[in-house]
């Protein structure tokens, strides 16, 4: 039975399974000399009657059941208030009871809790409970959730949170909650569609920095006593931050992406690699701020970036369907992005140096946020890298260049 948009078709043919042995059944036993006690469930009925004539049809010697399975399906028959009418002599006969006893759990858990595709269940995920929409009903009466990756549950483990059948403010956030869930469930690595890489035409930057590209953040950078000029300059020179992500495929740059009605990131990158598409979140700070303060601890500002990216990964991580959905769908076009992708914060003048590496290492390696310098911008707008941007090339292979 493929699966149904109606919980009363699966009970019903649920209820068919688990129903007691057939005519047929019994007459068969008859035929052998066995006397089938017309209670047995059909299934068990058939595991006793494959035992009868397992040399007959030279069926495989039957295996003893284990402790363990022993135990679950005396747990399980006392979940579902039912007898075990056979003695438990081998894993086949285990096996026939644990699924009839499914079957009843799933009749009980399906009347009790009447789903229909659309209702938005509670249940058990890996970091606590987390909502989810039901997409179908499978005939073992496991309830299927929109997102694919085979999510799913078991109907007796879910809470009905809001039904289809019932619109309104609280149906709508508990859809839109399921919709970020489902999201994180999706392997981000898939190929982006033609269609999606139509919806992030708009941000792609052709081509390696020019010499005029270079110039115009050096002037700029000259004259900046804020980051909001620099911001300007590099919204219209893309390909600056371009290079540091690109790959021979190409490099996308948004600015100014307005995350919610409280976020709005300075820049996200993208570089299209063979597993689809990597992001960047950027955040600029003053050129005038240092890195590092006296004792060597993170500047107020570097602070400042980094709670940035991390504030825009917990958006991301809440919201995270809407931000890979195409604009053309009310979403923001972030196309396959992790929940918590890479950050780079900008912040400074000068050479990276010795004295500051520890740091920048141990904000890597807490964050995942890479901290550099408007001088090193600068400086890797005028290196040639044509098989991928630094950032790429130090993430891939743990080794950082010279600065």
């Amino acid at each position: 039975m493929p699966p149904s948009d109606r919980w009363e078709a699966v009970v019903t043919a649920l209820q068919a399974y688990a129903a007691e042995a057939t005519t047929d059944q019994m007459a068969l036993a008859a035929h052998l000399g066995y006397r089938l006690d017309a209670r047995l469930p059909c299934v068990v009925a058939a595991a006793l009657l494959r035992g009868r004539l397992r040399d007959t049809l030279q069926l495989e010697r039957a295996r003893p059941a284990t402790d363990g399975q022993l135990e679950y399906v005396v747990d399980l028959a006392r979940e579902v208030d039912q007898a075990i009418l056979t003695p438990l002599d081998d894993r086949e006969m285990v096996d026939a009871w644990v699924k009839v006893f499914h079957a009843l759990r799933a009749i009980a858990a399906l009347r009790d809790l009447r789903p229909c595709p659309g209702d938005i269940v509670e249940t058990a995920g890996t970091f606590g409970p987390t909502l989810a929409e039901i997409s179908s009903i499978s005939s073992d009466g496991r309830l299927n959730f929109m997102g694919g990756n085979g999510a799913g549950q078991r109907p007796h483990l879910v809470t009905i949170r809001a039904r289809a059948s019932n619109p309104g403010p609280d149906y709508d956030e508990a859809r839109y909650k399921a919709q970020q869930a489902a999201a994180l469930r999706r392997d981000p690595s898939q190929k982006v569609s033609e269609a999606d890489l139509r919806d992030l035409r708009r941000w792609f930057a052709r081509g390696r920095p020019s010499l005029a590209d270079a110039a115009a953040l050096t002037d700029a950078l000259a004259k900046a006593a804020d980051e909001r000029p620099l911001q300007a300059i590099l919204q219209k020179h893309p390909q600056v931050l371009a290079h540091l992500v690109m790959r021979h495929h190409g490099g996308y740059v948004a600015s100014q992406v307005r995350l919610g009605a409280h976020y709005v990131a300075d820049f996200i990158l993208a570089g299209m690699t063979s597993l689809g598409l990597r992001w960047t979140l950027v955040e600029l700070e003053s050129p005038t701020a240092p890195l590092v303060q006296r004792d060597r601890q993170p500047s107020k500002q570097l602070r400042k970036g980094i709670q940035q990216i991390t504030d825009w990964r917990e958006w991301l991580q809440e919201n995270l369907d809407q931000a890979r959905k195409a604009r053309r769908h009310q979403g923001l076009g972030l196309h396959g992005i992790r929940p918590d992708p890479r950050g780079l914060v900008i912040v400074g003048r000068g050479a990276l140096t010795a004295e500051t590496d520890p740091l920048r290492s141990q904000i890597w390696e807490k964050h995942r946020i890479d901290v550099r310098t408007y001088d090193w911008l600068v400086r890797e707008a005028t290196i040639d890298r044509p098989f991928g941007g630094v950032l790429d090339l130090e993430d891939d292979t743990g080794d950082a260049e010279p600065f």
